[in-house]
């Protein structure tokens, strides 16, 4: 009895791990019929040491997502974070420089039609009476999307949210 529920335990945990394996991949990336794409965040954070405008960059390569992650942290950057440049190419996006916290950044859809991937952004500000650091910000997201061709343009669609105080 003892070895059936081992056995059933253990094959549960290799399920499960698969699954995780299976959605963690990016070349997992999934294109819905109605042209929405799926997309992991790759990076995200509240300083881009070198990047002080909101601006976008779309990297299809890892001398330019090395050359990126310079410029996001500096002399003292972390790890290089494992992207296949085969399956995917990295879309960054930044919010600009503010003088205090509570702003940020973030995609909130990526969709494709036959001609164009559209990339949404929504810039998160914080609300008149929210009390924020007086910390300098430069919000920024990096997202791994699926390669779809060198001729598809990408358009950005950009919203403000502003966000309430707790």
């Amino acid at each position: 009895m003892k070895d059936t529920l081992f056995i059933a335990g253990l094959c549960i945990l290799i399920v499960g791990a698969g699954a995780l394996f299976y959605f963690l991949d990016p070349s997992q990336t999934t294109h819905y019929r109605d042209g929405s794409v799926e997309f992991r965040v790759v990076a995200n954070g509240q300083y881009a040491q070198e990047v002080k405008t909101r601006t976008n960059y779309r990297i299809r390569n890892r001398e330019e997502f090395s050359t990126l992650w310079s410029l996001l942290h500096g002399n003292e950057r972390p790890p290089l974070p494992s992207v296949d440049f085969g399956e995917v190419e990295v879309l960054a996006v930044f919010d600009g420089s503010h003088s205090t916290g509570g702003y940020g950044i973030m995609v909130t859809s990526v969709t494709d039609t036959e001609l164009t991937r559209v990339v949404r952004i929504t810039h998160q500000v914080p609300g008149d009476t929210c009390v924020t650091s007086f910390a300098q910000t430069s919000p920024y997201q990096l997202i791994a999307v699926p390669i779809k061709g060198e001729g598809l343009r990408m358009v950005h669609e950009d919203s403000t949210e502003v966000v309430p105080c707790p």
